[in-house]
């Protein structure tokens, strides 16, 4: 198996299909409201930018604290656009008082509708 090259992180950072961000988030005991409360905003913000296609918050069925979101971006471009915005930093900035493990983020692409 080989290594991705530089040329190929380059291809990837500036793909131009739509790309959908899969996050996972599990709230520190008594912070299952802030983070929903946090992830609720960041949603409504979100989906006024031009580059969000679609956002979706999920909540786990078998715990009920565990949040999933869904969102579909146009392109890299404006998922980088996304993450430069004071909503988006602020939210991390504060994620370790709101969270019980890292974000669980995957990146995907479509293969077939």
């Amino acid at each position: 198996m080989s290594h991705p090259t530089e040329i190929d992180k380059t291809k990837r950072d500036m793909r131009e299909e739509p790309i959908v961000l899969v996050s996972r988030f599990k709230p520190q005991a008594g912070m299952e409201t802030a983070l929903y409360n946090e992830l609720y905003e960041i949603a409504q913000q979100s989906r006024q930018e031009a580059g969000c296609q679609l956002y979706i918050m999920h909540q786990a069925v078998d715990d009920q604290v565990t949040i999933l979101l869904y969102v579909v971006w146009e392109n890299q471009a404006a998922l980088n656009f996304h993450q430069q915005t004071d909503y988006f930093k602020q939210f991390i900035a504060k994620s370790d008082t709101l969270l019980a493990a890292p974000i669980d983020v995957s990146l995907w692409s479509e293969v077939s509708r």
